[in-house]
């Protein structure tokens, strides 16, 4: 007989023992039998890693499809639960074979399918396969609920911020306190970058880094998903919410998940207007860019008009940063002296909880936007739903405002005596802490003919942002002789 060997293995890694026939030794106890009854091995099918309770292997039903189109004679393997571990499938893929003429071998249980003793046998064999199977998983599964219910992290490593300790995880004093730090860097907007960054400064190592040297951005992107930092343990279906102390609040997780953040700009940290410059043919925030004149770099802000989700921008502006960046500052200073009261927006708890609604807002219109389909709610029941989710949003933001504005002022005078000695950082919150945003009109010449300043309280309501799609329009200002033109494509 022509016979398709294959060999299946559930899990190769790590296993020895009498319950584990390794791929090499299944093929010698196959080729062993097939020399001896003068039978043939045409081809060899090898699945590794691969569950025996199912039937859906690519393997497995290649060389039931290959004996069906008569290029084979049957299947042979080491023993019959390496054919299969569900009595159901295993009969099934069985009466596939004989339907076609073709025959089942298996080595180790001596199974002739051809007599009516032989069939008895190979049913029990694949009832006794399939029993294994079962309480095996049976057993595991309450080894999974019972070690849940005590407390235990299943995992051969624990958490970063966490030791193990005799009855569960103990909080690891050194790296807990930078685990926290960066689940509250995440829901500020901090990038997964700036993130690895600060724990490898903090010289912070877990187990996603003990062989490399730094932390990378996918290994972060892992540790703020763990659920484990709420004091839970989990496996699969099985949850225990207080098994261990916890290092985060459930609200400090939820803040840190889904939210946006815009990759830091190429360029540098110099481009102080960024999130504050706007196009005045769009409204969108200028883009931080750069170009080569005669071999040297310059810094400037450009409207990108091709990548509006609302359409394209017919007016697109550009400037130099270092035109535009002096005028605003300026502009900021001498507004100072004239009375303006700047607020400083610093590390304030009320302040910091009203950034965390603004951000928890965010990401929940993020979640909605990736997860819930007009299809599966209806037309007018999604509009409702995405129209309470930005009203969220607004109203966050508008208190974070409000109470940014009512804060304590910084001495005009102090601004501006320390201006020059601030990192652009600080720079760009004492702007956004005065001014709404700056509007930029495409031309050329003097500048502060296409530049209009918008303090707090002057902006419009409906200015486009991150998760925020709203009909593409131009702003134009009074002494502006051009017509408002809405330019939504």
């Amino acid at each position: 007989m022509e016979l398709i060997g294959y060999i299946r293995v559930s899990r190769v890694a790590g296993r020895e023992g009498d319950s584990f026939i390794s791929p090499t030794t299944q093929r010698e106890r196959v080729q062993a039998y097939v020399d001896a009854h003068q039978h043939k091995v045409i081809d060899w099918i090898e699945e590794l890693d691969v569950s025996g309770g199912t039937m859906s292997r690519a393997g497995l039903q290649d060389a039931i499809r290959r004996c069906e189109a008569g290029e084979a004679q049957g299947i042979i393997v080491a023993k019959l639960d390496r054919f299969s571990r569900s009595l159901a499938g295993a009969l099934a893929a069985i009466e596939q074979l004989q339907a076609s003429g073709a025959q089942l071998i298996s080595v180790a249980d001596n199974i002739d399918s051809t007599t009516p003793t032989g069939r008895l046998m190979r049913d029990f064999m694949l009832s006794i396969a399939q029993w294994y199977r079962e309480t095996t998983k049976e057993g595991w599964a309450t080894s999974r609920e019972n070690a849940i219910r005590r407390g235990v992290h299943i995992s051969s490593h624990p958490p970063t911020g966490y030791t193990r300790g005799p009855h569960g995880l103990l909080i690891d004093p050194k790296a807990a306190p930078a685990i926290r730090e960066a689940f509250h860097m995440r829901a500020r907007g901090t990038t997964y970058r700036e993130i690895a960054e600060m724990l490898d400064q903090k010289k912070v190592r877990g187990p996603a880094t003990r062989e490399q040297k730094r932390w990378t951005e996918g290994s972060v992107q892992k540790i703020l998903q763990n659920r484990a930092y709420m004091g839970e343990a989990r496996s699969g279906e099985y949850v225990n919410s207080d098994a261990h102390a916890a290092i985060i609040t459930t609200a400090e997780y939820e803040a840190a998940q889904g939210v946006r953040t815009q990759a830091p700009s190429p360029i540098g940290d110099g481009q102080l207007l960024s999130g504050i410059l706007r196009c005045a043919g769009c409204r969108y925030c200028l883009q931080p860019d750069s170009m080569n004149d005669r071999g040297k770099k310059r810094r400037l802000y450009r409207c990108r008009p091709d990548r509006k989700a609302s359409g394209r921008c017919g007016e697109p502006a550009y400037a130099l940063s270092t035109v535009i960046e002096p005028y605003v500052v300026a502009a900021f200073l001498d507004a100072l002296s004239g009375g303006l009261t700047a607020t400083q927006v610093g590390d304030d708890a009320a302040v910091a909880e009203a950034e965390k609604r603004v951000h928890s807002a965010e990401a929940e219109l993020s979640e909605y936007l990736t997860y819930v389909k007009v299809g599966d709610v209806g037309g007018s029941a999604y509009q409702e739903g995405l129209k309470a989710r930005q009203q969220e949003i607004d109203e966050a933001r508008a208190s974070l405002g409000a109470y940014a504005r009512g804060t304590t002022s910084l001495p005009p005078k102090d601004i501006v005596d320390v201006w020059p000695t601030l990192p652009t950082g600080e720079q760009r919150v004492l702007l956004a802490s005065a001014i709404d945003c700056v509007f930029l009109r495409r031309g050329k010449g003097n500048i502060a003919s296409r530049v209009r300043i918008l303090w707090h309280g002057e902006a419009p309501s409906d200015l486009p942002s991150r998760g925020r799609v709203v009909p593409l329009a131009s702003f134009v200002w009074e002494d502006d002789p051009a017509p408002a033109v809405s330019l939504a494509q």
